[in-house]
């Protein structure tokens, strides 16, 4: 919490530019935004495992070179945002390959350089995308929804609706952790209004957002009715975003896959899980992914009251098989 309490409270920077080092210009900058987003389809379709090497290299050797180059007032803004663009992905991708300590120094640093950036709405997001997944992760409830209400309060009126949405969802997810039912809904019904007041014609969504649509939205819910043990509706809202994530999203369709399977087995529709389960299973097996693993043995310990079970069995034998592998 204390980043976010820095970044709440800190005035921007007063100055970026730089008068030492080659010269960097905004073809740089869209070099850095190309290489990115390339590498963010990569991560989505491959996991992290195959691609967070290369993040960390273009980092090291090119990246931190314009950073000290010289630039222009504008062009040093940009950049910025662009690096912690950058810098947030390798802290994702840290998440990704099991490395929380990892992920949470790169979101701090993300976090810095949009504030030296002066964008309020991207240190919005670091907060609640990047920092308030990795608080639930490592099982720390109270801090995701307080991160993100920091988001919503530190970058008010500075994002598009669909940024607010991304916000209230996290927030939701928090509560619905904490088992607080009123609070979750209440947050899970902003978002959803929020999400229906963007409109995609007016093109002022910043590309870091851009993603956030009804599937991520229908995948966050599904998480808060899964916490809050409300099954048929996580099933529902599991089975929305699978419906709305495309094939190129296979990290995202196995984790809903694994979201559904759940479901089902809170349902006690326990052959129909497995099945589910087996779906994601086949998609991980194609993914070098930490997270989707981590899904996978919540999924089978939820499994494990009805072990005896043939289909159970079945399901662990084939779990074993891919660990082998």
């Amino acid at each position: 919490m204390e980043p976010s309490r820095d970044w709440l409270i800190s005035a921007p920077d007063g100055q970026v530019s730089r008068s030492a080092g080659p010269r960097v210009g905004q073809s740089d900058v869209q070099a850095v935004q190309a290489m990115t987003q390339a590498l963010v389809d990569l991560d989505h379709q491959y996991g992290s495992g195959h691609v967070r090497p290369v993040v960390v290299h273009y980092l090291n050797s090119v990246v931190s070179g314009l950073l000290a180059g010289s630039y222009r007032e504008a062009v040093g803004r940009d950049l910025f945002a662009a690096v912690a663009r950058l810098t947030e992905l390798a802290g994702y991708m840290a998440v990704d390959t099991g490395q929380p300590g990892l992920a949470q120094r790169y979101y701090i640093q993300a976090l810095r350089l949009a504030q030296a950036a002066g964008d309020r709405g991207y240190g919005g997001y670091v907060l609640a995308a990047s920092m308030s997944h990795l608080a639930a992760q490592l099982g720390n409830p109270r801090e995701i929804a307080q991160l993100a209400r920091a988001a919503q309060e530190g970058a008010r009126g500075r994002v598009t609706p669909r940024a607010e949405s991304m916000f209230l969802a996290a927030e939701a997810r928090g509560h619905a952790l904490m088992g607080d039912v009123r609070a979750a809904q209440d947050a899970a019904g902003r978002a959803v209004s929020a999400l229906d007041a963007a409109d995609p014609a007016a093109g002022d969504d910043p590309v870091w957002i851009a993603h956030f649509d009804e599937a991520y939205l229908a995948d966050e819910l599904a998480h808060c009715h899964r916490d809050l043990g409300q099954a048929e509706a996580a099933a529902r809202c599991a089975q929305e975003s699978l419906a709305g994530h495309p094939e190129s999203r296979a990290r995202r369709r196995a984790i809903g896959y694994v979201l559904l399977a759940t479901a089902q087995v809170q349902q006690r529709e326990i052959e129909e899980a497995c099945s589910t389960g087996m779906k994601a299973v086949e998609l991980l097996e194609g993914l070098r992914s930490n997270r989707g693993a981590e899904y996978l043995e919540d999924f089978q310990q939820r499994l494990e009251p009805y072990q005896d079970e043939a289909v159970v069995r079945e399901f662990g034998a084939r779990l074993d098989l891919q660990a082998a592998a």
